[in-house]
């Protein structure tokens, strides 16, 4: 069985104790190791990060119309989120609400 000193807060040697062989007396598992430390820097972090709320998007930033094969004209941006006049558009001098 191994043994081992036991020193007290002024670091004298007040003792000995001896380790169980069931324990104490395996091979190392490394990986172990790497776990225990990567889960213990992960809890220091500070864990800052976040997304946006459905209140607090505005609009989209995806694409209103494909690349090719449409006309601006009837598709453009009176259909998007983000246009400032949402309720209208004009089409040939015309107020459609």
């Amino acid at each position: 069985m191994p043994t081992v000193d036991v020193y007290n807060l002024a670091r004298e040697k007040v003792g000995s104790l001896e380790l169980s062989d069931e324990v104490f007396d395996t091979e190392v598992k490394e990986h172990l190791f790497y776990e225990v430390v990567k889960a213990q820097l992960a809890s220091r972090r500070s864990g800052t990060a976040s997304a946006k709320e459905r209140a607090a998007v505005r609009g989209s930033s995806k694409k209103i119309y494909r690349q090719k094969g449409t006309q601006i004209l009837f598709r453009a941006f009176h259909h998007h989120p983000r246009h400032p006049r949402l309720s209208f558009f004009t089409l040939w001098g015309i107020n459609y609400h």
